[in-house]
Order: C-alpha cells, then structure tokens, then sequence
C-alpha cells in the first residue's frame, strides 16, 4: 500500500485487490466504514470485483457511477475504486454532483451535469489526481479532507466520476460486465461537466452497468454543548 497527496482535499491511497472480492469493510486511510458497494459479490461473476470489465476513460470525457444515499445524514470519508491500470500520465479532475431525491437505475434515467454543483469545487478549486504507474488491480481510495468532507443527505442521489482534462487516455477502471450489480444506481459517460445531458449506462446496449466503488462514511459529528457552570465555560 502506498499513500500520495493529489491536490487540495483529497488524498490517494493504493493497495492491491489480489484475491478480494469485495471492497474492504474498513477504508484504508479515510477512517470510515464502508456504506455502499456498487459490485455484488454473491452475484455472477461479471458483477463482482474479480470478474467484472476493464474500463478505459476516453480523453475529455467523465466517467462515473450514481449511487443513492439511504440513511441518516452522514460524511463522506472516502470513495474506492478499482483501477486496472495506469500509465501515470493523464490528469483527472474528480467530481460529485448531488441529483436530489430521483433513482437512477435504468438507461432511461438521465441527467444534466451543467444543471448541478459540483460538491467537490466549493472554493472553485477543482481536485486533479494523477495516478503513478499502477500495473496490477488495485483498490484507489480517494480520501476527503477540508471542504471536501461532504455530508451526504438521506434519499439523494449522487454523481460521482473522474473527468479527464488532458489528451491522454491512461486510465482503467472496473465496472460490471453482464447486468446490473447496484440496483439503486447506474454507470455514465459525460463529454464535460457543463454538458446538457449524460449518456447513462453507456456501456452495453443490453442494459444497464455499474462502474465498481466503494463508499466510506462516518456518522456526522454532534457539535459539543458549552455549559457555564460557576462562572466557566464547559465544554463536554
């Protein structure tokens, strides 16, 4: 495993898949645990981890994968993908763009990524990773900090992905390769994030696919109560 500052809030864990079929229960650096995986483990093979399709990202084009948020009000830690490879080259500017209370699980369920705020860029500072040379599968966990520890609202919808921002095509990533493996969410192509519409499960004319991630969250914390108790300020 090793660990690498990207820029501004985020920063890169990779470790390697081997036998894993499934994203750890734990995140490796963010702290969290883990809420949602897009992959199914106990499903065919083309829908888990060891199974599923090498994803090449197009130069200029997002990728990504929607995912629905079910639960209390919670931050996000970190998300995991599984890369392929990489040749160590291409700039890549991640994205997460909140779509309100709609489900997204069908190719007839799209979305215009210009018509949504991307949660990622709140001090108009967009987050660019480049990833080293990775040879092997592996788990990349994107680890937030700052501005970038989102709280993710219950019922919502969200867009997460990789938007690539040079001419070089130097990414893989794992999605599903026979179905759907996330009932609740769906993979997607976009040409920019100010494009008037995504092209969602744009994979396989067959139906729908996933592209593999892992969310970590951790409970949002309560503020402390300050108490004045003979005339000093508590804090507990």
């Amino acid at each position: 495993m090793f660990v690498f500052q990207a820029f501004a809030g985020i920063t890169i864990t990779v470790s390697p898949v081997g036998t894993s079929n499934q994203f750890p229960a734990k995140a490796a650096n963010g702290g969290g645990t883990l809420a949602l995986d897009s992959s199914n483990p106990s499903g065919t093979a083309l829908l888990t981890i060891q199974g599923g399709v090498s994803q090449g990202i197009p130069a200029r084009t997002a990728i990504g994968e929607i995912f629905k948020w079910s639960g209390d009000s919670s931050t996000l830690r970190s998300i995991d993908m599984v890369t392929t490879g990489s040749g160590g080259k291409g700039v890549y500017h991640v994205f997460l763009l909140d779509l309100g209370t709609d489900t997204f699980s069908t190719s007839h369920h799209v979305f215009a990524p210009v018509n949504h705020e991307d949660l990622l860029d709140a001090d108009d500072t967009r987050d660019a990773i480049t990833l080293t040379n990775v040879d092997t599968k592996s788990f990349v966990e994107l680890v937030f900090s700052g501005s970038d520890k989102i709280t993710l609202g219950n019922g919502h919808s969200y867009a997460f992905g990789l938007l690539s921002t040079s001419d070089i095509s130097d990414l893989f990533i794992e999605r599903s390769g026979g179905g759907a493996s996330d009932p609740f969410g769906v993979g997607f192509t976009a040409d920019s994030l100010d494009a008037m519409t995504a092209d969602v499960s744009p994979f396989s004319a067959s139906g729908v696919r996933n592209v593999f991630i892992g969310v970590y969250t951790a409970p949002v914390a309560e503020p402390p109560i300050s108490m004045i108790i003979k005339g000093h300020n508590t804090m507990f």
